[in-house]
C-alpha cells in the first residue's frame, strides 16, 4: 500500500534537483568573482574592476539558462510520476479500501482522473513560471543569478571606495550574505520576504504531493458516501492538529446534512488554511471510518505535550537548516581561498552539528536523518 511518506521521498528528488541547481548558480557567481583576481583590488582601482564584472554578466545568465535546461525535462518526468502515476495508486487503493469497507460500489466508480490532471498541469505552471522568469530570463534585471552578481559587484564597490572594508572582505561577506537569502525570486512570503528559488520550489512540490494523496482520497470518499475519518497520530504535532490527531474525526462541516455530531470535524481545525490541520507541512493521514465495520488502531498523545513536542522538532529543523547552510558556506569559503572564513564555518558546523546530536539524545522521539543535512559538492 502507497503512504503519504512514500510519495514525499519521491517528492525529495525532485526538490534535489533544483536544490543542486541553484547551489549550482551560486558556485558559477562564485567562480566568476574568483576568476576576476578581486584580492588586488582597492579603492584606487575598484571603479575599473566594477566596469569589466559588470560586462560580464552576460556569460552568468547564459550559464543559468543552460543549467535550468538540463534540470527541466527529468523534473518534469518525475513530477508527472509522482502525481500521475503515484495518484493512479492511491486512486485504485482507496476505491479497493472503501468498496470493501462499505459493501458497495458506486454506478460511477470514481477515478480522480480530472483531479490528478488539474494538479500537474497546476505544478507545471507554477514551477516553470517562476524558474523561466527567475533563472530563464535573459533579461539582466529579472534573472536571478545576474540580478544577485551585479548587486554583489555594485555593493562591494561602494564599501570599497567608502573605506569601510577592504575589497576582499567585502566580496566574501557580501558572498556570504547570498548564500543566507539564496537566489531570490520575485515572490514574497506572508512576512514581505522574497522567496528564495530553493524555498518555492520545495513549498509548491510538498504541496502538490499532500494534495495528490490527500485530494484523490477525500474525492473517493465523496464517492462513496463516507464523511468520517481516523487521523493517524505523532509523537509531536501543530497546535492545529494535536487535539484530533488518533481520534475519529468528521471530515464534513458542522453544516453539512451527514455531520455526524457525535466527533468533531476537521474544519474546527483549520482545514484548508494553511497552518490547519491537512494544510501546509501537515504529514497526518486520513483513513475511511465506517461505525460498526472498522476500527480507530491510532493511539493518541496528550495535545500539549505533542504541541511542545513539536516545538522541539522545529528546533531540530532549524538546526538542520544551520548545518546546511555552514556546508555550503564552508564549501564557498574554499573556493574564495577565505582562510578565516574556513575555520569559522568548520566550527560553526561542529557546533551545531553538536547540538543536533545533543537534542536527539535528550528526546527519544526525534531521530537523525542525515538526508535533511546532506548538500551538494
Amino acid at each position: 500500500m502507497i503512504t503519504e511518506k512514500d510519495m514525499a521521498n519521491k517528492a525529495n528528488s525532485i526538490v534535489d534537483l533544483y536544490s543542486e541547481l541553484q547551489q549550482q548558480i551560486i558556485f558559477r557567481i562564485v567562480d566568476l568573482i574568483h576568476d576576476s583576481k578581486f584580492d588586488s583590488v582597492d579603492e584606487n582601482n575598484v571603479l575599473l574592476w566594477q566596469v569589466e564584472q559588470l560586462n560580464r554578466a552576460g556569460l552568468l545568465t547564459e550559464d543559468t539558462i543552460q543549467l535550468l535546461s538540463s534540470v527541466t525535462d527529468e523534473a518534469e518526468a518525475k513530477i508527472k510520476s509522482l502525481v500521475l502515476d503515484n495518484g493512479q495508486t492511491v486512486n485504485t487503493e482507496i476505491n479497493q479500501q472503501l468498496t470493501k469497507l462499505t459493501s458497495t460500489q458506486p454506478k460511477v466508480l470514481p477515478n480522480n482522473q480530472q483531479i490528478l490532471n488539474g494538479l500537474l498541469n497546476q505544478t507545471y505552471k507554477d514551477l516553470n513560471n517562476v524558474t523561466n522568469e527567475s533563472v530563464g530570463s535573459r533579461n539582466q534585471q529579472n534573472n536571478t543569478a545576474t540580478r544577485a552578481f551585479r548587486d554583489i559587484i555594485n555593493k562591494t564597490t561602494v564599501e570599497t571606495i567608502s573605506g569601510l572594508k577592504t575589497h576582499e572582505r567585502a566580496i566574501n561577506d557580501a558572498i556570504y550574505r547570498m548564500i543566507d537569502s539564496g537566489l531570490q525570486t520575485n515572490l514574497v512570503d506572508s512576512a514581505g520576504r522574497r522567496m528564495s528559488l530553493e524555498g518555492y520550489i520545495r513549498s509548491v512540490i510538498n504541496t502538490t504531493t499532500h494534495r495528490t494523496f490527500n485530494e484523490t482520497r477525500m474525492n473517493s470518499m465523496d464517492g462513496f458516501g463516507v464523511t468520517l475519518v481516523t487521523m493517524d497520530s505523532h509523537p509531536s504535532a501543530r497546535p492545529a492538529c494535536a487535539p484530533i490527531q488518533g481520534h475519529v474525526v468528521n471530515r464534513v462541516p458542522r453544516s453539512d446534512t451527514k455531520f455526524d455530531p457525535d466527533y468533531d470535524t476537521i474544519y474546527d481545525h483549520g482545514y484548508g488554511e494553511a497552518g490547519g490541520t491537512q494544510g501546509i507541512n501537515c504529514h497526518h493521514s486520513l483513513f475511511p471510518f465506517i461505525k460498526g465495520v472498522n476500527t480507530n488502531p491510532f493511539g493518541q498523545y496528550d495535545p500539549d505535550e505533542a504541541i511542545a513536542k513539536g516545538k522541539i522538532q522545529q528546533k531540530q529543523r532549524a538546526l538542520e537548516r544551520n548545518v546546511r547552510l555552514d556546508k555550503k558556506k564552508l564549501e564557498v569559503a574554499k573556493r574564495l581561498d577565505d582562510e578565516d572564513g574556513i575555520n569559522h564555518y568548520k566550527n560553526m558546523l561542529a557546533n551545531h552539528r553538536a547540538k543536533i546530536r545533543s537534542l536527539v539524545k535528550d528526546n527519544d522521539f526525534l531521530y537523525r536523518d542525515y538526508s535533511r543535512e546532506k548538500i551538494y559538492d
